[in-house]
């Protein structure tokens, strides 16, 4: 809401004449003084029609957003519920809705689940965990479900083992290419040796993005 380039990148740049307000409101901890509960409420006016869009994109000359409200609240040290809304008032119907919450202890376990939903015909379910199962020895998982389409986008599952010294990943994914509909499976390894590096897929990229909240060791 308050980028000041409607666009990601730099390659295109929307000629935005706009005003953009909100409010936010956050709740602090007495005793740590850490944040457990944030909200934010806002709306953006514009002034001038937008004249630049992208390809295949339809013009939006209303003179005001939807209204967009997100809020994260800390239930516990270790559980967290994060919602996000976007509501159009000129149509009377819910532009975007996220809602997730997380699970993330002190000794690296992690639970995530969320479900995502957008006017454009997206519907979608997200579940995921990273869970030691033995010293030294990790087991993550994450599922992705599109209700909308009735079929799973993406899902993997990996192991990984990590001593003083060296380390092993082993991951399988199988996910849909959305350029022709079909999917793909793959199998990767890495073998991690502390202080000189890495042989194999960089298999932490997919184990950071696919799983909120872990941390390569």
């Amino acid at each position: 809401m308050f980028r000041k380039n409607r666009y990601f990148g730099q390659d295109r740049v929307g000629d935005t004449s706009k005003l953009s307000y909100g409010i936010t409101s956050r709740i602090y901890g007495k005793e740590n003084s850490s944040e457990y509960f944030n909200f934010t409420f806002g709306k953006t006016r514009y002034f001038k029609d937008r004249q630049i869009n992208l390809p295949g994109e339809l013009p939006n000359n209303h003179n005001s957003s939807a209204y967009l409200a997100s809020m994260q609240w800390s239930i516990s040290p270790r559980w967290r519920i994060k919602l996000g809304h976007v509501w159009d008032s000129d149509y009377k119907q819910t532009n975007k809705t996220q809602i997730g919450i997380r699970y993330k202890s002190t000794d690296s376990k992690i639970m995530n689940l969320s479900y995502r939903y957008r006017k454009e015909n997206l519907k979608q379910l997200d579940a995921s965990f990273s869970w030691p199962i033995r010293d030294k020895w990790n087991f993550g998982r994450k599922y992705n479900y599109s209700i909308e389409d009735r079929k799973s986008l993406e899902h993997f599952f990996g192991i990984e083992y990590e001593s003083c010294c060296w380390g092993i990943r082993a991951i399988s994914r199988k996910h849909l290419i959305y350029r022709n509909g079909e999917t793909d499976t793959s199998f990767s390894i890495q073998f991690v040796f502390k202080g000189l590096g890495e042989v194999g897929m960089p298999i932490e990229n997919l184990l950071e993005e696919g799983i909120l909240g872990y941390d390569v060791p």
